[in-house]
């Protein structure tokens, strides 16, 4: 499995495949009203999906996510 993440003001960006062939990645927004997913894609084989909308995250899916990917840091 890899994975990837990158921050640029309050966006997130995570991404994670195994062996390349499936994947998921989002783009999220992550400020003071908490974190929302704004993008959301993934991919096997045979296909592509996207999903674009505003979803917020509950304060219990916030602290998975955050335990799951430490923080990048800040740029831009």
């Amino acid at each position: 499995m890899t994975s990837s993440q990158a921050a640029w003001g309050s966006l997130r960006y995570y991404d994670w495949s195994i062996q390349s062939n499936i994947g998921r990645w989002a783009v999220c927004t992550d400020d003071e009203h908490g974190m929302a997913v704004l993008l959301y894609g993934e991919w096997t084989f045979d296909q592509d999906d996207v999903a674009p909308g505003h979803r917020p995250l509950s304060p219990s899916e916030t602290a998975l996510l955050r335990a799951a990917w430490p923080s990048p840091g800040h740029s831009g």
